[in-house]
């Protein structure tokens, strides 16, 4: 698959599954690291268009590269599930916290 069929794959998978579960998908996009750059509008619920960019493309590489398919600490799908240090970051007050994102 070229690298545009995979960059349109997860963009797809992205929106499906911002159709469904929405909070979820906004508390997971919420994890990656802030930027403080000024240029950068911050919306209320923290989705900034780098942070949508960042969990697209853990998407696109699970997806497309072979060395995150089956690694833990890469592929966005197992990392969602996992609570140690390897998991997604989520700030609560302030402080990370290794908490997986639940999806129901």
């Amino acid at each position: 698959m070229s690298q545009s069929s995979w960059d349109q794959f997860a963009e797809r998978i992205w929106w499906r599954v911002y159709e469904k579960h929405p909070n979820q998908l906004r508390d997971w996009v919420n994890c990656f690291e802030p930027y403080n750059d000024p240029f950068v509008t911050a919306r209320q619920d923290g989705m900034t268009e780098i942070r949508q960019k960042r969990s697209k493309e853990e998407i696109f590489k699970t997806l497309s590269c072979d060395e995150y398919k089956n690694d833990g600490q890469k592929n966005f799908l197992l990392r969602l599930i996992r609570d140690d240090e390897y998991a997604y970051p989520t700030y609560r007050d302030g402080r990370v916290q290794f908490v997986p994102t639940k999806f129901k």
